[in-house]
């Protein structure tokens, strides 16, 4: 009798499949030209579990200050929660109304992050200033379209990032957007975002070929990439994403353009195996070189031209 009722269970979760919470589209804006940085977070939530969902937890990367919560286009109230790692803060809403199976609810985040950007120090960007966003937003497991936007202030452009899907711009201001589509692989559900900006006015470019450039990006059909004094990737390039760990060495080389590996395993915590092969993946992508120095390897940024 035991086992009748256990296939017929099993039968049943075959035919009906697994059901829970599911992210129809989730969108993060990151604006960099307001003072300070604003983020917006945007997220169709579809309800497919048996159960009413009367809560909702997100993690936002980081700290952060000032944050609101729409529910459907109503405020509401917000616990929020630091991780303990500190990697991440946790805001806890409870709906207004509980949400049923096959019901959607939109849920809008706007908040000021804090620490997402630093001056950097590189050859790469010669006298004037560089600047460093670095960003781990995380998805949750079934996240069917997920769209990542950052935009720089104006009159700046990217000396080096993380592949974006497109870049354009509004006619003042560049924007890099990252997109991704179920099946999201598992690797990429926590992908670190890094870039590397500067005003262009300091590299000695004229405004009017820097509107114009913009202009020309803003009208690209399928927002083609315009990068004003970097190689363009080629289009059939396929999107890379920085993983968490990929990240912390990454900010490392940028800030320490011609840093001795075993520096970077002292950093970081990593092991010697961990480091060896995270940089071997860099360096397959052409995004660092090591150069050997005795039985040390020094690793660089690769120059673009």
């Amino acid at each position: 009798m035991g086992i009748r009722v256990a296939t017929a269970v099993m039968l049943l979760l075959l035919v009906q499949g697994v059901h829970g919470i599911e992210v129809i589209s989730h969108t993060i804006t990151l604006d960099l030209s307001a003072s300070p940085p604003a983020a917006e977070v945007r997220m169709l939530v579809y309800n497919d579990a048996t159960e009413p969902l009367e809560k909702f937890r997100y993690p936002l990367p980081g700290s952060f200050r000032q944050v609101e919560v729409l529910v459907d286009g109503r405020s509401v109230d917000a616990v929020v929660e630091p991780s303990t790692s500190g990697e991440y803060t946790y805001v806890t809403i409870t709906f207004p109304e509980a949400v049923k199976r096959g019901e959607r609810v939109l849920l809008e985040y706007s908040y000021t992050p804090a620490g997402i950007t630093t001056r950097v120090e590189s050859p790469r960007c010669g006298t004037t200033p560089c600047y460093m966003l670095s960003f781990t937003p995380k998805l949750m497991s079934a996240t069917r379209a997920f769209n990542f936007s950052v935009v720089l202030p104006p009159g700046y452009g990217v000396v080096e990032s993380s592949p974006p899907s497109s870049l354009g711009s509004d006619g003042r201001r560049m924007i890099l957007r990252w997109e991704l589509e179920a099946p999201i692989p598992p690797q990429l559900r926590n992908f670190g975002v890094i870039v590397i900006y500067e005003p262009l006015m300091g590299r000695g470019i004229p405004f009017s070929y820097i509107l114009a450039a913009l202009v020309v990006a803003a009208g690209a059909a399928g927002g083609a990439a315009v990068y004003l004094h970097r190689r363009r990737a080629p289009m059939e390039e396929k999107i890379e994403v920085l993983r968490e760990d990929e990240q912390k060495i990454m900010k490392l080389i940028v800030e320490n353009d011609g840093i001795d590996q075993r520096e970077i395993v002292e950093l970081t915590g990593f092991s010697k195996t961990k480091v060896s092969k995270i940089l071997s993946e860099l360096e397959r992508r052409g995004i660092i070189r090591k150069e050997p120095v005795g039985r040390r390897n020094k690793i660089y940024l690769v120059k673009r031209t």
